[in-house]
């Protein structure tokens, strides 16, 4: 469909996409839909970008703490494109010496990490040769200064005043940052509220998803709102994407898209917020790899977030949905008792490497859902060969023509998980104008052979249709006539059906089937009774 612009420059048509959840992979899809031009709406439980996405340091992430380098080099280059699209969210700004603790993430290979030092330093190296590879590609990827000051060992001396040397076998300096997602969400929803392609919901819950009428709209979403007003609403779309994280497949079961069972795992996660002790304020963010170690994250404003493996991790479900506890955690419900329990051992864990941190004041425990491929149980983190050491993938997927799930692995895959949701859209929007014809094919050839065509038929016909994913299908039309071959099968159910009613209905029929009524009557008659 053509595609008309705004004064603004923004594409426009007709076609509206209703993309759920507004976390970062449904704010990622919602603007680059609303891009290229679908008029977009974004529904969000409770407001945008305050779910799992919302509880994170933000950490940019190079891939400095994935031993994989097929995953490391996936990570890097998704942090140069969220550089490169949203610029401004360093925290500590663009006027920051070289040398400021701000300016530079320190990872520390512990003396028990689940690999070796050369190990790791080899995908390191192979991380600096492909962002030099991307500079050299295009100047504009130098987002994170120049390559040969990519990352560099550290010299003893240079951090033992702040790390439990007995833990670290190698310390290595590199050119992370920490994004700051708070003002992001805060500036993003600013601009899709004047976007003229995108509609935001913010505090309503999608509560069901059906089917929609023949004629109408392929689904029919139905929400109520989450504040005191509780109103109910339903909204007529074509186009889903299902951006729920933890909920996704609990959505599309709604639709009939069954969970492969063990295909994916969600963890629940916590984070403490502190406030940081007078030595600790000027320092870097650490990371302590690899392995289940922890994690510090100079938040630059006198506070930081930390995780400490052994109490950050507190459980993993492989089911269609979280359980209630965790929903509880979720949903903001923790006692004060429960979080100040947790940050207590988080804080005396994390003190064994950083031991000022021990001086820090407990400020928040914060909880969200991290989500693997497979099955993984929490044993399984200590195994340097799970598959919970690698996110090789966007996870971005189309189910059927008009839904397509878009979960962000990682949170900085956001933006190009946006681009392949889209390109998902795209094709499906093709591959509907498809089934039209088809289905308009279909139509004329029962009509020729006099066949019966009633809404009920086009009604199963094209839920078969759309059944498949877009690729599939047009794969499946372009190798054979797929509209004469679902005639021919209507033409044998008919004659079958023509059949049946003409002998259902015969003399012999009938006398056959008193026969065995009176059969039964008589059997029931002689058969033991018994008494209640």
């Amino acid at each position: 469909m053509a595609k008309e612009k705004t004064e603004d420059g923004a594409k426009q048509s007709q076609t509206e996409v209703t993309v759920i959840g507004a976390g970062a992979a449904g704010i990622g899809a919602a603007l680059s839909l609303a891009k290229r031009g679908y008029n977009v709406k974004l529904i969000e439980k409770f407001t945008l970008g305050s779910g799992s996405s919302g509880r994170n340091p933000g950490r940019m992430g190079h891939g400095f703490h994935y031993v994989d380098v097929e995953t490391a080099l996936m990570y890097l280059r998704a942090s140069i494109q969220v550089q490169r699209e949203h610029p401004d969210y360093l925290i500590g700004g663009k006027n920051l010496a070289p040398n400021h603790p701000l300016m530079h993430g320190r990872y520390f290979i512990t003396i028990d990490s689940d690999a070796s030092p050369e190990e790791i330093l080899k995908t390191y190296a192979a991380i600096q040769k492909e962002y030099e590879r991307l500079v050299a590609e295009d100047p504009a990827n130098e987002v994170f200064g120049p390559p040969d000051r990519f990352f560099r060992i550290l010299e003893p001396h240079e951090y033992e005043k702040n790390v439990n040397m007995e833990k670290v076998a190698l310390g290595v300096e590199t050119a992370e940052r920490l994004f700051d997602w708070q003002r992001f969400a805060i500036d993003i929803k600013e601009k899709m509220l004047a976007h003229p392609n995108i509609s935001l919901y913010e505090n309503t819950e999608v509560v069901g998803i059906e089917q929609g009428v023949l004629g109408e709209s392929r689904f029919i979403i139905r929400t109520k709102t989450t504040d005191v007003t509780g109103i109910s609403e339903s909204f007529k779309t074509d186009y889903i994407v299902n951006s729920t994280w933890q909920d996704i497949e609990k959505l599309n079961n709604q639709l009939g898209l069954r969970m492969v069972p063990g295909s994916r795992t969600n963890r629940l996660k916590c984070l403490l917020v502190v406030k940081l002790p007078d030595s600790l304020k000027e320092v870097n963010s650490m990371f302590f790899c690899m392995g289940q170690h922890g994690m510090f994250s100079n938040l630059g404003n006198g506070y930081g977030m930390i995780t400490y493996a052994k109490v950050t991790n507190m459980g993993v479900f492989d089911g269609l949905e979280v359980d209630k506890e965790t929903q509880r955690l979720l949903n903001g419900g923790a006692t004060n008792l429960e979080k100040k329990l947790v940050a207590e051992e988080m804080l005396v864990g994390i003190a064994e490497y950083i031991p000022d941190m021990i001086k820090a004041k407990i400020v928040d425990v914060k909880y969200g859902i991290v989500q693997t491929s497979g099955i993984l149980s929490l044993d399984d983190l200590n195994n340097p060969h799970s598959s919970f050491h690698k996110r090789n993938y966007y996870g971005v997927r189309e189910e059927q023509i008009g839904v397509v799930s878009n979960p962000a692995i990682k949170l900085f895959y956001f933006v190009k998980n946006g681009e392949l949701t889209a390109d998902f859209i795209d094709a499906q929007t093709e591959t509907t104008e498809l089934i039209k014809r088809y289905m308009h094919s279909i139509a004329e050839e029962a009509k020729k052979n006099k066949l019966p065509f009633s809404p009920d038929i086009e009604k199963a016909i094209l839920s078969y249709l759309e059944r498949y994913t877009s690729s599939t299908l047009q794969t499946a039309l372009e190798t054979r006539e797929v509209d004469q071959a679902i005639v021919e099968t209507m033409g044998v159910k008919s004659s079958f059906n023509d059949q049946l009613k003409k002998y259902f209905f015969s003399e012999k029929m009938k006398a056959s089937y008193f026969k065995e009524s009176e059969a039964k009557a008589e059997s029931s008659q002689n058969a033991p009774q018994f008494k209640p």
